[in-house]
């Protein structure tokens, strides 16, 4: 498997925003490090909006006189994100993103069989979604946390992602001059802010076990490593210079009381080290994201005690008519999109790690398909302190590889806006190019050596 770095071809344009701050006089821009979002006011509009009827339909295009019909539908401190004169939101219908027939039909094989044990590890898991929606909705608020929590962490994954290349960027609100930003293909940022830097990867995932389409060989590869791992991961570091040629190694034991096996490569230093797995609350090259924040969390279930505020509809996008993630707005972060409204299943988690930087988490997921589609992060005082809105697109009708991705069903992630509300920074990551190949088992094997960091792309 060979990731290569791709040169944009057309260079950026001046941004649409930017034309209409202009035209508009300077139209003051919002800037969420100003606003204080406390988690009862969260818990307030949460439970408040569960029963509202949206006023607005399919095919509506909103615009700023139309914004407060969606704030039923949009999180505290990212609602602001959407006041600004040139917002624009096109709502689309809510599609069908259910998971390949083969998740579905080991579900339906499996899924009564699972069950938690006291501490909330999962009893006798074998593939599919370990848990129905509606035993969350029978279940103690405090278990059915947990359900969902794994739930999400085995929700169908194909064989797992190979991103090509994605660009994360490191934000800053400005004063509504945007940086340059050129440097990057056509239309992917559309705003203002100020770009402080940026870091290029490629990253691989492939999980190992729980997979339905192998049930041939008991859910999982059969060689010798693969045994005792859900998943491996392998990022690569293209850009800036200094980063260059570093490479990261995880693996996820099938034991959830047991840490994960992480080994990096260091090209300034020559040689493989093994690192330590207990700094999962320290933020990733001093971003706003912590090695926790992934995905919504983790996966480390165990990590958190969870509960489960059963279901809440809220907008998303989750079905991109774009072939890279899009982002504009007064700050660059606001998804320029299609926008669904979707049932989610609402769990929140709060860490056991002592000293961790948040006193909670709550998850928006969706209910088809338990994709992370919100995530709201408190401080140790419930204030709200940073939050995530995600892009996807769909395997069956993406033009990202669609040799490879369709056939998959598979919501692909393809970029998130992650936001500090309370300072105004923003890690912007943008999948250029990604697939979900079918892994063949001597490639993964080869793949995952830990001798092979030290090779070069």
């Amino acid at each position: 498997m060979e990731w290569r770095v791709r040169t944009p071809g057309q260079r950026g344009r001046r941004t649409a925003w930017l034309a209409c701050t202009v035209a508009l006089a300077c139209v003051p821009i919002p800037a969420l490090g100003v606003e204080t979002v406390t988690r009862a006011e969260v818990q307030e509009w949460l439970e408040s909006g569960r029963d509202v009827e949206p006023q607005f339909a399919p095919g509506d295009v909103l615009e700023v006189g139309d914004v407060e019909k969606i704030r039923p539908f949009v999180a505290p401190g990212q609602f602001s994100e959407f006041q600004f004169p040139a917002v624009r939101l096109e709502i689309t219908e809510a599609g069908d993103y259910s998971p390949h027939p083969v998740y579905q039909n080991a579900t339906l094989q499996y899924g009564g069989q699972t069950s938690l044990d006291e501490d909330g590890s999962l009893l006798n898991y074998v593939a599919g979604q370990p848990f129905s929606n509606d035993k969350l909705d029978a279940a103690d608020p405090a278990q059915a946390g947990f359900m969902g929590a794994w739930n999400s962490n085995f929700r169908w994954q194909h064989y797992g992602q190979r991103v090509i290349r994605a660009q994360t960027l490191f934000l800053e609100e400005g004063d509504g001059r945007a940086s340059d930003f050129s440097q990057f293909p056509p239309g992917m940022i559309d705003g203002g802010g100020t770009l402080e830097r940026s870091v290029e990867i490629g990253w691989i995932r492939t999980y190992m076990n729980h997979l339905p389409q192998l049930a041939d060989t008991g859910y999982g590869f059969e060689f010798s490593t693969a045994k005792g791992a859900t998943f491996k991961e392998l990022t690569e570091y293209y850009a800036p210079f200094e980063f260059r040629g570093q490479k990261l190694m995880v693996e996820r034991p099938l034991d959830p009381h047991e840490d994960d096996t992480i080994n990096a490569y260091l090209p300034g230093e020559r040689k493989v080290r093994r690192l330590s797995a207990k700094e999962k609350a320290d933020t990733w090259l001093g971003s706003e994201i912590t090695f926790d924040d992934f995905y919504g969390f983790d996966g480390h279930v165990l990590d958190n005690t969870w509960h489960y505020f059963g279901r809440r509809k809220v907008l998303a996008v989750m079905n991109s008519k774009h072939a890279y993630a899009r982002h504009g707005g007064p700050h660059s972060r606001l998804p320029e999109d299609h926008w669904e409204l979707r049932e989610t299943i609402v769990i929140e988690g709060k860490p056991t790690l002592k000293g961790h930087p948040y006193s909670s988490r709550l998850l928006f997921l969706d209910a088809q398909n338990y994709q992370m589609l919100v995530a709201l992060y408190f401080d140790p005082e419930g204030r709200l302190m940073r939050g995530a809105l995600p892009i996807y697109s769909w395997s069956e009708t993406t033009e990202d590889n669609p040799e490879t991705n369709r056939g998959a069903h598979v919501s692909m992630y393809k970029g998130y806006a992650f936001t500090n509300f309370q300072t105004g920074r923003t890690t912007l990551t943008n999948v250029l190019e990604t697939t979900y190949p079918v892994a063949e088992p001597k490639k993964v094997r080869r793949l995952y050596r830990v001798d092979n960091l030290t090779a070069g792309r």
